[in-house]
């Protein structure tokens, strides 16, 4: 996790609402706990305080592939094994890690599905 924590950036509630683009949110108020709710983004547990990675975000929007693989994740892995799971080497992308790759939508959303060892469709 400390490894985690000094390799990749993280944000607070209030960064993300920093971040967000104003045109596009209607109401900035808890924003960060509105797109957790809805499942559009996740957080880690760090030092007492919720902390989300940025590469969730792309111009200050989750990124529409992240909801889609948590709901593919959702129930089988817990916030942080999400958090590796994201910037972890994968067989199913050549050695790479997801993060690294999320614009290739396909090819995540297929290693998403191999590690909860549900079927791709």
């Amino acid at each position: 996790r400390v490894r985690f924590m000094h390799a990749f950036e993280t944000l607070s509630s209030a960064e993300i609402t920093e971040r967000a683009d104003r045109d596009s949110v209607t109401n900035p108020h808890n924003l960060a706990s509105r797109w957790k709710a809805s499942k559009k983004i996740f957080a880690v547990d760090w030092q007492g305080k919720q902390r989300f990675p940025a590469f969730q975000f792309e111009h200050g929007q989750p990124r529409p592939i992240i909801r889609k693989l948590l709901k593919i994740f959702d129930g089988a892995l817990g916030p942080w094994e999400t958090a590796f799971w994201f910037v972890s080497s994968n067989k199913w992308l050549d050695g790479k890690a997801p993060v690294n790759v999320l614009e290739d939508h396909e090819a995540v959303v297929r290693a998403a599905y191999s590690t909860t060892g549900e079927h791709f469709g």
